[in-house]
C-alpha cells in the first residue's frame, strides 16, 4: 500500500472537511430594531395608563351617588364637588408623560382629562379635553407645579356649595361656564394598584384595588362594595363622637362634685 498517497488524500479529506464546517447552516441572534422595541415599550405603557384611567372613571362614576346620598349621614364630614379631573404632562411620573401626551394631547396647560356623569361640571356640560383658563377671573397656573397650585385655588373656592364661573378654551374659542358643587361626604374614594381582590376603609379614605374592579363587572355589586366600605368609615366616626361624649360626661360629673358648673361644655 502506498502510505505516502493514503496521507496526502487524508490530509485533503480533512480539509474538506474543515472548510465544509465554515460554511456549514449557524443560528444567528435575531436583530431587532431599538425602536421598533421602544414603540412597543411606549404602547404597553400607554394601554396601562388608559386602563387605569377606565377602571378609576368607573370607580368615581358609581361612588359619586353613594358620597353625595350619603353627606346627610355627617355633622361636618362633608366636602364640595364639582366632578372632572385635569392634569397638565407634568402630573405623570416621567416614564408615562409620552403617554399621557400621546393619549390626552397633554401640554403645559391644564385640561380636563375626565368628567364624572352626574355630577356638577357634567351637568354643566364640562367635556374632556376643555384647557382650563381662570376660575373667577383668576388665571389658572400653567407649568410644572400647576396641578398642585390648582388643587390648593380650587380648594379655596370651593370651601361652600356657591357657583364658580370657571372659564375655559374649547377648540380654540373660549368659554365661560357656571357650575355650583355638590356637597358629598369627604372620604376619598381611592383606586389601590393591587391585583388582589380587596376594599377597606382607614376612616378617611376609601380604597377600592383593581382586583376587586375586575371581579365585581356589575356596578350594583361595586355600589355595594363601596356602600360597605363607607358604612365602616361611618361607624368609626359614629363610634369616636360616642367616645368623646362620654369622656366629657365624666369630666362634667366630676367637675360637678367639686362645685363647677361646666354647662355641658
Amino acid at each position: 500500500m502506498n502510505y505516502r498517497k493514503l496521507s496526502v488524500i487524508s490530509g485533503v479529506f480533512a480539509a474538506a472537511l474543515l472548510l465544509g464546517g465554515c460554511v456549514a447552516p449557524t443560528t444567528r441572534s435575531a436583530s431587532v430594531d431599538r425602536a421598533v422595541i421602544e414603540r412597543e415599550a411606549e404602547l404597553q405603557r400607554e394601554i396601562a395608563l388608559e386602563t387605569y384611567l377606565k377602571y378609576s372613571q368607573r370607580l368615581h362614576r358609581v361612588a359619586y351617588p353613594i358620597l353625595k346620598n350619603g353627606a346627610s349621614l355627617f355633622d361636618e364630614k362633608v366636602r364640595p364637588l364639582i366632578g372632572f379631573n385635569y392634569a397638565n404632562k407634568y402630573s405623570f411620573p416621567k416614564d408615562l408623560r409620552k403617554a399621557s401626551v400621546s393619549l390626552f394631547g397633554l401640554g403645559e396647560r391644564l385640561q380636563i382629562i375626565s368628567v364624572t356623569p352626574g355630577t356638577p361640571a357634567d351637568d354643566a356640560g364640562f367635556q374632556e379635553r376643555d384647557i382650563l383658563v381662570a376660575i373667577n377671573k383668576q388665571q389658572v397656573p400653567v407649568g410644572l407645579n400647576a396641578a398642585q397650585v390648582m388643587r390648593k385655588t380650587l380648594d379655596g373656592y370651593t370651601q361652600s356649595d356657591r357657583p364658580l364661573t370657571i372659564s375655559i378654551l374649547r377648540d380654540s374659542v373660549l368659554k365661560e361656564i357656571d357650575v355650583r358643587p355638590a356637597i358629598i361626604c369627604d372620604y376619598q374614594v381611592i383606586l389601590g394598584e393591587s391585583n388582589a381582590i380587596n376594599a377597606y376603609a382607614d376612616g378617611k379614605t376609601i380604597t377600592i384595588t383593581r382586583g376587586m374592579l375586575k371581579l365585581v363587572d356589575d356596578d350594583t355589586e361595586l355600589a355595594l362594595v363601596i356602600g360597605h366600605e363607607l358604612a365602616n368609615n361611618v361607624m368609626k366616626h359614629i363610634n369616636a363622637k360616642i367616645k368623646n361624649y362620654a369622656v366629657g360626661s365624666i369630666f362634667d360629673i366630676l367637675a360637678a362634685m367639686y362645685g363647677v358648673d361646666t354647662g355641658g361644655a
